[in-house]
């Protein structure tokens, strides 16, 4: 084998070890949580060439984003009766996709006011919780007292043509016949609004607006749906 090519090999193997990972990543991260070493960094990253370290969940950390390609994703897990749990992404196994996927989930469990995404916390009370986020049926207690979905966080998974969605505004439907991600636009979402009205075993994904906001901050226009791949205003 060509030596500079042997050479290149092994450095790409070191770089995506978990040792080089606590040399050149030393941060520390929640519980349940692991550094990461993804693509796209800021010009202040940990290291240079575009990468950076963030923390995050890894389906394994055996298996390195330079061997396959990885995106993040969080998992939803449907009401009992309503199908096995499935994966929601993938976003961009970049810096900017891991924050925009944690943003998203944080919206997925909780909701807040529009004005949060204008102003941030200033005051408090323009991000206070609303109540469930857009993973949770209109009628689901709050707090959940089975969660649909986990605030551990985004989960770095490999890619699956078979199942990933394109990017785009979606919203959660539940049914006895199994559980998905409807697309805006597609139909399926308003026709399972419509039938979840007249049948107790179909439920849709709802955000909680607040209408008290001050007309200036409105309220989310695309409520319940969300942006995969991205990060549109209402999360």
């Amino acid at each position: 084998m060509n030596m500079k090519l042997l050479a290149t090999i092994s450095l790409l193997l070191l770089l995506a070890s978990p040792a080089w990972a606590q040399i050149i990543g030393p941060l520390v991260c929640p519980e349940g949580q692991e550094p990461i070493r993804v693509q796209e960094a800021p010009s202040d990253a940990t290291i240079g060439d575009n990468f950076a370290w963030v923390c995050g969940v890894r389906w394994s950390p055996a298996v390195s984003s330079m061997l396959q390609p990885l995106g993040w994703y969080f998992t939803v897990s449907p009401p009992a009766g309503d199908g096995p749990m499935f994966n929601v992404g993938p976003w961009p196994n970049t810096v900017l996709g891991h924050a925009q996927c944690n943003d998203t989930l944080g919206s997925a469990l909780q909701s807040h006011p529009f004005a949060c995404h204008l102003t941030g916390p200033n005051p408090p009370a323009n991000c206070r919780n609303l109540g469930n986020g857009f993973a949770y049926p209109a009628n689901y207690p709050y707090p959940p007292t089975v969660p649909i979905v986990s605030n551990q966080g985004c989960v770095l998974l490999p890619r699956n043509k078979a199942t990933d969605l394109p990017q785009g505004l979606y919203a959660l439907v539940y049914t006895p016949n199994g559980s998905y991600a409807a697309k805006k636009g597609d139909g399926r979402y308003e026709a399972a609004e419509k039938r979840a009205k007249s049948d107790p075993r179909w439920a849709v994904g709802y955000y909680a607006n607040s209408k008290n906001d001050p007309p200036l901050w409105g309220v989310c226009p695309d409520a319940p749906f969300f942006e995969v791949g991205g990060d549109d205003a209402c999360n």
